[in-house]
This record gives structure tokens, C-alpha cells and sequence, in this order.
């Protein structure tokens, strides 16, 4: 697995910007022959770690190009046969980690059956929207509660059980994004998840019905999210526990997502409440399932 080399080139660019504050000073005190001299350590110091940083960055891009080469040989065949929904949390406006993250299963050998986007109006949903349309699927509508949760927790079971009538109606409301074949049944769900600011209402009033319903439908569930998002959502999901990879965008948690959907159970990546940053790498050990051999008619 790849050296992660942030926290270190930070600290780099930081001496380097002290030196060169130093030898700004040095230049503006010319005259003085101990400054100079300091300025001429100073500028030694700067070549060396100008240096060390060119090393690093060049170890860096080695690494880079190893989990690159290696990546494809570990996850080959592991998720062959089986079948995945994605479901994002929230409309990612162009970014490319649901892309990425349904390219990583299909190289594992899953098939990537639909791709669900909830909306910004399926969370901010009113009862008195979302009543017409429980009652036109004829479900039966709780007393009480929020029912944009209600209708959450039945849309992620329908798409898991490859029922489309339900999901495509929340389309035509303006509720979600569909892309894909929702007339299949999925084997589990992965939740894309993150966000780009602080509010709280998908995880608590979408993202936990949706779990919690599958779990009740004994539907698999996993939840995945970039090291970058600015707000993290498995927190949530960890007190259902769901396993969680809270990395999807590192090599590291692109292959422990893969592990956690062949078998392991545990919170991974690099944020609170995340075990070390890989499942038990023993799971390479078991042979990937083979592509069942085709039946030859006997003459």
C-alpha cells in the first residue's frame, strides 16, 4: 500500500518558507558579515531540502504507481456474481467518486445494477407532498413520523428487491435520479455518502430509514464516503453498524471497500471511530469465486 506523504511535505513546505523568510531578512541587513554568512547557511539548508522534497515527491509518484499496477491484480474476480444498488446520499453536482467507486466494483467482477441520486427536494420533503403518493402505492401510511423517512426506507427496499414502480414514481416527482436497471434484485446496497456542508437532515431522516429498513428486509448494506468530504456521514451509520470505509478515494479504501463487500465487517479508512485502514488482508487468501462453466449439451 502506498506511503502517505501529506503530512510530511507539509512539514517541508513549512521549513521552506521559513527559510526564505530568513533569507529575505538577511538581504535587507546587508553590510552586517554574520548575516551574510547565516544567509549563505540559509541558502545551503534551501538547496539541500529542495532536494529531499524532489526525493520524496519522486518516492511518492513510485508509490502512486504501484497501488496502480497492484490494485486491479488484488480485487480481480473477488466481487464476481454478485450484485450492488448505489444509492447517493445526495446529488454530488458533477464529482466523479460514484463514477469511480461503481468502476471499482465492476473491475472486482460485480454487477453494477442502478445508480439511485437522492435530491435535494426528496430532503426537504413535506408530509403533505409525500402523503399522495403513499397512498397511490396503496402503502400503509404511519399515524405519525416524518413520512419522507417513511418513503426512503421503502425506496431503498424496493430497489434491492429490483421492484421499479415506487422509485420511478419519486422520479417523476423530482426526487431522484435513476440510472440503470431497477427490475433486477441487488445482492446489497452501497450508500455513497459525504457532503459539502454541516446539515444533518439526509443522514437522520434518509440515510438511517433507508438502513434501518433494509436491515429489516435482511438486505446487505455498506456505506463508503471520500477522505475529502468536508462533512462525514459514517458516523451515523456506524451506530446501525453498518461497516463503513470513510477513504473510498485512497487506493487503501478503494480495496477495503472490495474486502468489506466480500466478508469483513469493521469501520475503515483514516476518520474517528475508523480501525486501522484495512481489513484483515488474510481475505486475499480465499480464491475469488469462479465464473460457472458453461453447460455443454451432450449429443
Amino acid at each position: 500500500m502506498p506511503v502517505d506523504f501529506r503530512y510530511h511535505l507539509a512539514s517541508m513546505m513549512a521549513v521552506l518558507c521559513a527559510l526564505l523568510i530568513g533569507i529575505l531578512v538577511g538581504i535587507g541587513l546587508v553590510g552586517n558579515p554574520k548575516l551574510e554568512q547565516q544567509v549563505g547557511e540559509f541558502q545551503e539548508k534551501l538547496a539541500n531540502q529542495r532536494l529531499r522534497l524532489q526525493e520524496m515527491a519522486g518516492m511518492l509518484d513510485s508509490e502512486r504507481a504501484f497501488s496502480k499496477e497492484a490494485l486491479p491484480r488484488l480485487i480481480s474476480g473477488r466481487l464476481q456474481g454478485r450484485s450492488v444498488a448505489l444509492i447517493l446520499n445526495h446529488d454530488f453536482r458533477g464529482r466523479e467518486l460514484h463514477e469511480e467507486v461503481a468502476t471499482l466494483l465492476r473491475s472486482a467482477g460485480a454487477n453494477v445494477l442502478s445508480s439511485t441520486v437522492i435530491l435535494t427536494d426528496f430532503i426537504r420533503l413535506k408530509n403533505r407532498r409525500a402523503l399522495p403518493i403513499i397512498k397511490e402505492m396503496a402503502f400503509d401510511a404511519p399515524l405519525e413520523g416524518d413520512l419522507r423517512s417513511f418513503l426512503a426506507g421503502k425506496m431503498a427496499v424496493h430497489i434491492a428487491q429490483g421492484k421499479q414502480r415506487l422509485p420511478w414514481r419519486l422520479k417523476t416527482e423530482g426526487l431522484v435520479r435513476l440510472t440503470g436497471n431497477y427490475e433486477l434484485p441487488a445482492g446489497f446496497v452501497l450508500i455513497v455518502a459525504g457532503a459539502e456542508t454541516g446539515d444533518v437532515t439526509s443522514p437522520l431522516f434518509i440515510d438511517l430509514p433507508m438502513i434501518r429498513s433494509l436491515q429489516e428486509a435482511g438486505i446487505p448494506v455498506v456505506a463508503c464516503e471520500s477522505r475529502t468530504a468536508a462533512v462525514s456521514h459514517v458516523g451515523y451509520y456506524q451506530k446501525l453498524g453498518v461497516s463503513t470505509v470513510d477513504d473510498v478515494d485512497t487506493t487503501p479504501g478503494k480495496l477495503a471497500l472490495v474486502l468489506t463487500l466480500v466478508g469483513a465487517q469493521g469501520h475503515w479508512g483514516e476518520k474517528a471511530g475508523a480501525r486501522p485502514r484495512l481489513p484483515p488482508l488474510e481475505l486475499l487468501d480465499r480464491q475469488p469465486p469462479q465464473p460457472a462453466s458453461p453447460v455443454v449439451p451432450v449429443p
